[in-house]
Order: structure tokens, then sequence, then C-alpha cells
């Protein structure tokens, strides 16, 4: 009897180490999302999500509600920064897995974590660290928050009709308004509970004493152009295309004496004016759109070039010398790939997504069809790793820029949704109407009016031959609930803006 239960024992044990390292295997192979790696609580709103998805998943999408009636799919990845939404307590983050065929996992994994935040906030803001008087329109601001607050927006209107909301930081760069007098500059905040508190402080402006007014144009005795900015700096134009980015004509340049000129400090050249013109570089051949703030913004393919500019695209191009692009700040709004994912052909794509699709990690466009790898994926669904999808005789670029679908027979009548997205700066005119719209901060749509002869269209020196006319209907969306102002700074100053583009208002 005892050598019987021996027996029994023996194999059960036999078994267990057979099947318990499978067990666990599998286990770790299910599917799932662990909000901070499983920590049961958390004082920030913002969160790194731990994913992992079903063999063969190749996009995701996710919630805070575990409705996905419009949340977009967008590239699976292991990790991803993400927003609970606002206000303390339990909160749940949701996500749906899909694979290459587009086939959506039925299951929806849910993950759970404790959001811990104070009740109120406390704020404040310094300007210059607490000077009375300034001759200089740049500004420092010293901001301080307790826990919890995420966002501010700034402003010398108490309204901030004109702000857009940014992450919070200890100090931030402001431009106060012209003409010397008390400059009052409102702050706002917003922390995790979706409360706000409006803070301010004062300083007296002098303005600087100098023979030159701010947004001067002047030429010096060598026949160089420089602006002379709000900062007290001068900026050269260093190619005559970008001068004439910002400027029609040299009516109002200012000649002065190379003695003169050297009284003042050269700043940074001037980049070439955003949603004018696209630009490429001698050594580079990737083409770029110029944004807010001297950022280059790649362009992919032919086919993006032009759905965003349409048939004529390539008059937009205008060559610099390589040494131009230090002037720059290459930003790609598109990169998708998380912590630790190889994208060694910098188009978007993970490796990881790559090998599922069998496409290349070395050339953006594998199968050199006209649309690259990305677009294929993520915005037009067809395959690409076949320049024909569709088998119809013509490669899926070709089908597009004729205007026809490539994924079946007859015209292309819209392009896809929450694709492709117009470059800050640029104006467009909605096909469905005669509104002009301009792309501001955070990719907000701002009305300017039914026609190039608008004030605030003229105001703000706007060059009717670089307005985007889209081959095919588009969906304006968000639109900016205020309205476009006449003379913006942001808009006419050619000085260097990488700073004063994040703060100053549209």
């Amino acid at each position: 009897m005892q050598k019987k239960q021996w027996i029994v024992a023996m194999f059960f044990f036999g078994m267990c180490i057979m099947f318990i390292p499978l067990f666990f295997v599998q286990s770790a192979e299910r599917p799932y999302i662990r909000i901070e790696q499983g920590v049961s609580s958390t004082n920030k709103r913002t969160v790194t999500l731990y994913l992992l998805g079903p063999k063969h998943a190749t996009d995701m999408r996710i919630s805070n509600d575990g409705v996905f009636d419009d949340e977009p799919w967008e590239p699976y990845r292991s990790r991803k920064e993400w927003k609970l939404s606002y206000g303390a307590g339990i909160k749940r983050v949701y996500v749906q897995y899909r694979d290459t065929n587009k086939h959506v996992d039925s299951t929806i994994y849910q993950d759970t974590i404790t959001y811990s935040i104070p009740a109120n906030m406390v704020v404040g803001v310094q300007i210059d660290g607490g000077k009375e008087t300034t001759a200089s329109r740049y500004v420092t601001l010293t901001l301080t928050y307790s826990e919890g607050v995420e966002e501010v927006r700034i402003s010398e209107s108490s309204d901030f009709s004109r702000s857009v909301w940014l992450p919070v930081r200890a100090t931030v760069p402001f431009v106060v308004s012209a003409k010397k007098g008390t400059k009052t500059v409102h702050v706002e905040f917003r922390d995790g509970n979706n409360t706000t508190r409006v803070v301010t402080d004062t300083i007296y402006y002098t303005e600087p004493n100098s023979a030159i007014t701010p947004g001067t144009l002047l030429q010096g005795q060598t026949g160089y152009l420089f602006y002379y900015g709000v900062g007290g700096k001068i900026h050269p134009f260093l190619d005559t295309t970008v001068y004439q980015s910002w400027y029609e004509n040299f009516d109002n340049v200012v000649q002065v004496s190379n003695r003169m000129l050297a009284e003042y400090v050269i700043g940074k050249p001037v980049c070439m004016r955003p949603g004018t013109w696209l630009i490429k570089f001698e050594s580079d051949p990737r083409i770029y759109a110029v944004e807010l703030g001297c950022i280059l913004r790649p362009i992919y393919s032919q086919v993006e070039a032009y759905i965003l500019y349409g048939e004529k695209w390539q008059e937009r191009v205008h060559e610099l010398p390589t040494a131009f692009k230090d002037d720059y700040r290459v930003l790609d709004t598109r990169r998708v790939t998380g912590i630790g994912e190889i994208d060694r052909d910098n188009d978007g794509v993970p490796k990881s997504v790559e090998d599922e699709y069998g496409t290349r990690d070395d050339r953006a466009d594998t199968d050199l069809d006209g649309i690259s790898d990305y677009e294929e994926i993520y915005f037009w669904f067809t395959d690409p790793t076949n320049p024909d999808t569709d088998g119809d005789g013509f490669s899926d670029g070709a089908e597009i820029l004729a205007g026809y679908s490539p994924l079946g027979s007859g015209p292309l009548r819209n392009i896809p949704r929450n694709s492709y997205t117009y470059p800050r700066g640029s104006v467009v005119k909605n096909p469905d109407s005669t509104m002009l719209y301009y792309v501001g901060l955070n990719y907000t749509y701002i009305p300017i009016g039914n026609s190039i002869f608008v004030p605030e269209y003229t105001t703000n020196r706007l060059h009717s031959r670089f307005i985007i006319y889209p081959p095919f209907p588009i969906t304006l969306s968000p639109i900016f609930n205020g309205r476009f102002h006449r003379s913006q700074e942001i808009v006419i100053s050619p000085s260097d803006s990488n700073e004063l583009f994040q703060v100053f208002p549209l």
C-alpha cells in the first residue's frame, strides 16, 4: 500500500515538474495592461502603462472608460505614457488589441490604480526674481506650485482668450507687450482635479535706450539684412528666400553703418517662415515643413506631400546649404517607438511591428510604391510589402496621386480619418466653405476670415501664394473657439522664436 502511495506521489511530482513551468510560461505570455508596473497607488495623473498584447498584435487602443467609440488605433508598443481621468480615487485603464489582418481581439484588458492628489493647490508667480522694472521685453517667470498641479497658461489678458495650456515647470520665458508701462502677467494653473486658480505679478517696462525700434529691418554697408528683435539682438537673414518668406519687398529696410550694427549682439539667424516653403538640405534627401519655433517636421513620402499641399507641392521645395540645418530643430511628431524599441530607419514603425508585417527596418518605404511603411500600416491599411495592394496594375502611391483608392476601384473621396495633419503656421482653405484657417499651437485651426482681404489676414502679412488648398475633403478639428487677432507678434516676427512660440499666445 505504501509502495503504491509512493508511486502515485512520484507520478504527481513528475507531472508538476513538467506542467508547472509550462503554466508559468503560458501565464507570462497572457496579454495584459499594468499601470506603473502594478503598484497600488500614485500621486501623478500621468502614468506609464506596461502592455503585452496577444501574439501578432500590431495595434492597440486605450481608454479610461472602457468605451472604444472614438479612440484611435495606434501602433502596439510595450510602454506608453498615459493620463488618468481627472479627480482622486480608483482609476481604470482599458486596452484592446488587433493583429496584422486588423482582427480585433474581443477581450478588453484592464488594470486599476488609486490616484491620490491634494484637495487644494498652492501656487504663485514672480517676474524676474521680484524686480520692479525691466528694460527688456524678455522676462523670466518663476512659478511655484504644489503637488498635483499639471498645466499652466500665461497671458497679459485676464480672460486668457489667446492662451494655450502648457505643461507646468519652475521657470518660463515670457515676452511682455511693447510700449513702456506697468505689465501685469496673469498665470492660470490647473491640477489633477481639473481645478484652476489664477495668480498675478507686475513689473514696469521702461523700454531700452536704443535708436532702433524692435521689429526694424536693417541693412549694413556690406549688404547683409538683419531683423532687430524684441530681445535686443539683431538676427541675420542668411538666404534671400528666407527673407522673402517674411517680406514681399525691401521698402521698410533701414540703411545703417557697420559701426552701428557692431553695437548690437548678433542673435540666431532667421528661419524660414512657417507655412511657406518646404525645405531640404544639400546632404539630406528628406523634405521638411517648417513649423513655429524653427522646427522642422519631416515629410515622409510623395503621397504625404500631395495630401498636404496638392499636386504642385514640388513647387514649394527650396534647397538650403547643409550648414543651415543647425539653425533648426527636427521634431518628428509621428515618432511612436517606445522605451527600448528599435527603429533603425526612423520611419516611426518599431522593428517589432516591421517584423510582423515583413517590412524592412532599414528602408522607410519597403515596397517602393511612394507611400512610407508608416502610412501604409497606420493610415491606409494597404500592404506595405506589395506595391500594388489591390492588384489592378497600378502602384498604391500612383493611385493616390492620381486620385484613386489603392484598395479597389473608384475615386478617392476622403483621406483616412485621424491621419495627416497640417504643419503649424500653415494657412488652410476649407474646401467645404470660404473660410481660411491658421494652424496654431496644439494643431488647432483658428478661423481667420472669408477672404485674404480681411484685416486679420493682411495685418499678419500672410502670403496668398502659400495658402493650402486641400486636394481632398478634410475635417478641420479641433477648431479654436477664439479669434485670430491682428498683427500677432508670433506670426509676423522673424526673430528667433524657439522660446517665444512656446508661451506667446495666438
